[in-house]
This record gives C-alpha cells, sequence and structure tokens, in this order.
C-alpha cells in the first residue's frame, strides 16, 4: 500500500513538472510570439512611413514639374493684345513728364515703356527690323527743332512674353547717345556677290551754323547676329 501511495505521488509531482514545463514553454512562445509581432509591426509601420516619403517627394516632384510646365505654358502662350501710348506731346520742350507706351498682355497685365513728350507719337507699324522672321513693333514720332524735323523711330521686340527695347539703345558702334538721328528704314545690303539684303535703320544728323543747316553724319546700321551692325561703307 505504501508503494502504491508513493507511485501516485510520484505521478502527481511528475504530472505538476510536465504542467509547469509546458507552461513555462508556452510562456517563452508567447513572449517571443509578442517581440516577433512587435518587431513585424515596426518593419511595416518602417516601409509604410518610407511609402509616404517616396510618394510625398514624388507628388513633390510633380508639382514643380507641373508648375514649371505651367509657367513656361502661360509664358508661350502670352501675347500682345494691342499698342496704345498717352499724347503728351508738348513741342516747348518743358513738359516734365514723359509719354508712355502700353503693350496690353492677353493675360491683362500692361508692360510699359516711355518717349520723351518732346515727340509726337503718330503712328504704329510692324516691320521685321532685327531680321529673325518675326515681326517687331515700330513706332515713328514727329520732332521739330530750329535746323529741321526729325522721324524719330523707337522699336520693340516681343519674344517668350516679354517686350524688349531694340532700338535705340546704347552701345551700338558708330552711333552717338547724345545726338538727335532723322530715322527712316531701308534695305541694307549685306552680301554683294548674292544680293542679300536686310531691314535697316538710315541715321541722318544735321547741324546749324549761321543760320544753314548742313548734314552732319549719315550712317547706316542693321541687326544681325544679336546685334546692331554699322556698314562698313558708311
Amino acid at each position: 500500500m505504501n508503494n502504491s501511495i508513493y507511485r501516485k505521488k510520484n505521478r502527481l509531482i511528475s504530472g505538476f513538472l510536465i504542467a509547469m514545463l509546458l507552461s513555462g514553454c508556452s510562456s517563452s512562445q508567447l513572449v517571443l510570439g509578442n517581440k516577433d509581432s512587435d518587431q513585424s509591426d515596426e518593419e511595416i509601420s518602417t516601409n509604410e512611413k518610407d511609402a509616404d516619403d517616396e510618394a510625398a517627394k514624388d507628388a513633390s516632384a510633380d508639382d514643380s514639374t507641373k508648375g514649371s510646365s505651367s509657367e513656361e505654358k502661360s509664358s508661350e502662350d502670352l501675347l500682345v493684345d494691342s499698342v496704345t501710348w498717352d499724347d503728351l506731346y508738348d513741342p516747348t520742350g518743358n513738359s516734365n513728364e514723359d509719354n508712355k507706351v502700353y503693350f496690353n498682355m492677353s493675360d491683362g497685365s500692361v508692360q510699359t515703356f516711355e518717349i520723351s513728350s518732346d515727340y509726337k507719337i503718330e503712328d504704329l507699324k510692324m516691320v521685321d527690323l532685327d531680321n529673325d522672321g518675326t515681326e517687331d513693333y515700330i513706332i515713328s514720332s514727329y520732332f521739330a527743332n530750329t535746323a529741321t524735323e526729325y522721324n524719330i523711330i523707337c522699336a520693340y521686340t516681343f519674344d517668350d512674353g516679354q517686350v524688349s527695347q531694340l532700338f535705340p539703345v546704347s552701345g551700338i558702334e558708330g552711333v552717338e547717345d547724345d545726338v538727335l538721328y532723322d530715322c527712316q528704314i531701308t534695305d541694307v545690303t549685306i552680301d554683294y556677290a548674292t544680293d542679300a539684303t536686310v531691314n535697316g535703320l538710315e541715321l541722318t544728323s544735321f547741324g546749324k551754323v549761321d543760320g544753314m543747316v548742313y548734314e552732319e553724319s549719315h550712317k547706316i546700321i542693321y541687326y544681325q547676329d544679336g546685334k546692331w551692325n554699322l556698314k562698313a561703307d558708311h
């Protein structure tokens, strides 16, 4: 009987130990499982963050490209709707205010230039004065002094949404900035062998001595290769 009780105790103890071991294994597996799960969640979270960052970068790049494309398209689509000007002509030369020339753009904006109120603006015509295949805006004005009458030309180009003054400008070879010239548009032969001609300007200045008016200088200029050139034989 004692042996039977002893065997029962041994079985109970063995069962208890096995149960504890199984319980410990389950706990360890649970802890390890939780750690693996946490690590997996962190990896997923990191991957999602990286994906979000990449998506944000792509979106930013797309927005930048769209913005740049939009600006380029807007600039390319911009046109000159009309050209108007003030009429502030003052033959006395005492006016403190210049005439303004307004290039009214298709987007509602205005690009403005000034012409002396000593000059009477008379008309606008289109001539390819810079010889690039596109007509330019030529404004002719009238001026008179005690020597003679002058035709004054102001020329403007339009390119990529921007109006720029083509003539008069500083730095033209042989053309003095402080001299008043009568201006006439003329054909200029630049290659006598092929009889090639371009549009240019004939510039004449005048002097006056003892009441007698005389031609002071005469020159012809033309625009080519991005700059004004003085015709060699003038």
